[in-house]
């Protein structure tokens, strides 16, 4: 999710989520959800540019 000189960049913010089936973006409150094959739904903060890192 990124524009010019930071597009195709990648960067590992969570491991261990089995095959991956979904992912959401909620940008007005900085979150990205991913959920897996199994039923999993992991909530990631502080990923987005621009969002606060959570305290």
């Amino acid at each position: 999710m990124a524009d010019g000189e930071a597009k195709g960049r990648r960067r590992v913010v969570a491991d261990g989520l089995g095959n991956v089936s979904g992912v959401g973006l909620d940008r007005d409150n900085g979150l990205i959800y991913v959920s897996n094959r199994q039923g999993k739904l992991l909530r990631i903060s502080g990923v987005l540019r621009g969002t606060p890192a959570p305290s």
